[in-house]
């Protein structure tokens, strides 16, 4: 296929739905248009997100099974040196503003040795989710090179519904 190549990052396949729309309309006598499969596509994963959003996996013949699973993040790099949590820039601005208030965002920058705030994931318990496909049980040749990556707005549902006071579990695994 004549494909703009992305870039070169950890997913580099370039394998979409249109790919195996194009294999489907070259070997059917009578295809189905793109714009109805796209819809199926659609339809399909809706479903698919809904059931993984209230905690039950997705189990789909011949694809495998999808679901959401829960994770503690390493504290520690392979060296044993400590991993500090990603900074929250927002909460930090905001406190250097009010630390420093007669000081512009530009003197602020100039600035050394200010505190950081960092993120805490005190909504989650100290947790990560991610969504997860075990394709294990597939019989087809190659299948390690696959991987699931969720629409944006599954990821943003994800969210909410882990912010949320609802109570929905997800199994726990170990990285």
């Amino acid at each position: 296929m004549n494909r703009k190549k992305g870039a070169q990052g950890k997913n580099n396949a370039n394998v979409t739905s249109q790919d195996f729309y194009r294999f489907y309309y070259d070997n059917q006598r009578k295809p189905i248009p793109y714009s109805k499969v796209k819809d199926l596509y659609k339809d399909l994963m809706a479903g698919v997100m809904q059931v993984m959003l209230e905690g039950d996996d997705a189990i789909i013949p011949n694809l495998g099974t999808f679901s959401i699973k829960s994770y503690k993040p390493k504290k520690f790099d392979k060296n044993g040196n400590f991993l500090k949590p990603s900074i929250d820039f927002g909460r930090t601005w905001k406190y250097w503003r009010e630390i420093y208030p007669g000081k512009t965002d530009e003197e602020i920058v100039d600035l050394d040795n200010k505190p950081l705030l960092r993120y805490e994931n005190r909504h989650s318990k100290g947790l990560k989710y991610m969504f997860y496909w075990d394709h294990s049980t597939l019989a087809i040749r190659g299948k390690q090179v696959y991987a699931f990556k969720s629409a944006t707005q599954y990821n943003r549902k994800l969210s909410t519904v882990i912010k949320s006071d609802t109570e929905v579990s997800f199994q726990s695994i170990t990285l």
